[in-house]
């Protein structure tokens, strides 16, 4: 016969608000928007088979990084700020040297690298920034031009370059 010994449990009760929240590794400042399409419409589909728009993530670092935590928005309005989620590593972690695609179509629902707006092709802004302080601060930030149908803005040579139309996404 087993005997389990439990030990003393703890019970916390929060009296008050409490904010929790994350602290990210240094190299998420390294992150860079180095691409994105705000009119696809015959090109790169996501997993459910739809030509979405798309905003392309470049990690230049040594080791990967977990977007889950970081805010993303199409506006710098910071209450339209989008805490990209955390259930899903696989889907939110830019690898060393690497690329993520993060789905601009408005549902998150299909999801950790789906965001709940859609960009628009007469042209706007895409902000990546983290929580520092009780406000977002800004990683990274493109404002882009009016885009056609299937032409990306992107830098040019990828990575490194100027941002520009790209004809081949």
């Amino acid at each position: 016969k087993k005997r389990f010994v439990m030990s003393k449990l703890f019970r916390v009760v929060l009296s008050a608000f409490v904010l929790l929240t994350s602290v990210f590794a240094a190299n998420s400042q390294n992150l860079k928007i180095n691409e994105l399409i705000a009119r696809n419409a015959s090109g790169l589909v996501d997993e459910f088979g739809d030509d979405d728009d798309w905003i392309e993530i470049y990690n230049p670092g040594s080791s990967a990084v977990n977007l889950a935590g970081l805010y993303i928005s199409d506006t710098n309005s910071t209450a339209d700020f989008f805490r990209i989620p955390s259930f899903d590593a696989a889907k939110t972690t830019v690898p060393a040297g690497g690329y993520l695609i993060l789905w601009a179509d408005g549902e998150p629902g299909e999801g950790a690298n789906h965001l709940p707006f859609k960009l628009g092709n007469g042209g706007e802004g895409v902000y990546l920034g983290q929580l520092s302080g009780g406000s977002i601060s800004m990683i990274d930030q493109l404002e882009y031009p009016k885009l056609e149908r299937d032409v990306s803005y992107g830098r040019w040579p990828d990575k490194t370059g100027n941002f520009r139309l790209l004809s081949d996404p």
